[in-house]
């Protein structure tokens, strides 16, 4: 007796890879049905709320995001930053 197809597509995850600056971070199991919903939004709040991200985007300014979904494969967000922490480029500012 096989899986049930509905039952087979919940069951089944999905890589999202985080990236910042082009580097492969972290990468996060979803569902299938998750990941094919995932919007552009929703994938930033997800890879935002990671500690291990937050360690490479808190305190820095991120400049741009972009992401890519292959439904029912994987998605990928890159999250780019500036190469300097806030507090260093205000300080540079303030003299």
């Amino acid at each position: 007796m096989g899986i049930c197809p509905r039952l087979y597509v919940i069951l089944v995850s999905y890589n999202m890879l985080l990236q910042v600056n082009g580097i492969e971070k972290k990468s996060i199991c979803l569902p299938r049905y998750e990941l094919d919903k995932l919007t552009p939004d929703d994938a930033l709040k997800l890879a935002l709320s990671q500690s291990d991200l937050q360690t490479y985007t808190s305190g820095y300014k991120i400049v741009s995001t972009a992401f890519t979904k292959h439904p029912s494969y994987e998605a990928v967000i890159n999250i780019r930053t500036e190469r300097i922490s806030k507090e260093k480029h205000q300080h540079m500012q303030d003299g």
